[in-house]
């Protein structure tokens, strides 16, 4: 006999907040920064619908200081990640020294249950997805110490003030001085930290 939706659901109560902390420890010492630093976070499991949230247990286990902001968004499916991103480049964008520990579960156990000669699709979701959780931190104007893993630049109309260290210069520049591409960007794989700088 299968386990409950509430039983599977109490188990991952449990272990979400276990595993990000895992991941949150790993994106923090690649971050190479205090936790301290932390001033937002932002989660978003696919599962573990609770009160007080996962956030909170999260904040706790870290030992994050009282005062960082948190924002909970669930069931963004395929989308978490993403979703994550953006928000976190909204608020370093918006917030000046803002550093964003942005975490993601995915974890199946709710949903998952044994194969069934009658269906057969179910198995595929099963294989297709599993359990996981990604952490990153996001910020903008790295401290000189810091190598960003990931830099980017948004198309802008102020582009050129921006490449040019804040001054407008009226004359067309070369292109030599835009280069704004691969070889800018430095994308480490075992890194799980992102420093973006807008």
């Amino acid at each position: 006999m299968a386990l409950s939706f509430d039983t599977r659901q109490d188990m991952v109560l449990v272990e979400i907040p276990k595993l990000s902390k895992e991941a949150a420890a790993k994106a923090i010492k690649g971050c190479g920064q205090p936790k301290s630093k932390i001033t937002h976070l932002v989660f978003c499991p696919t599962s573990a619908v609770n009160m007080p949230g996962t956030d909170y247990q999260l904040t706790k286990l870290l030992g994050l200081h009282p005062s960082v902001k948190k924002l909970m968004m669930y069931q963004q499916g395929c989308f978490a990640s993403g979703t994550v991103l953006h928000v976190a480049k909204d608020l370093t964008e918006n917030n000046a020294d803002a550093r964003i520990l942005g975490i993601c579960s995915k974890i199946t156990a709710v949903t998952f249950y044994g194969p069934s000669h009658t269906h057969l699709d179910s198995l595929v979701g099963q294989a297709l997805f599993s359990d996981g959780v990604v952490a990153v931190i996001v910020g903008a104007d790295p401290d000189v110490c810091q190598m960003p893993a990931v830099s980017t630049i948004s198309r802008t109309f102020a582009l050129k003030e921006i490449l040019c260290n804040g001054k407008a210069k009226k004359e067309a520049l070369p292109a030599d001085d835009l280069e704004v591409g691969r070889q800018n960007i430095r994308l480490e794989r075992d890194s799980s930290t992102i420093v973006a700088a807008s």
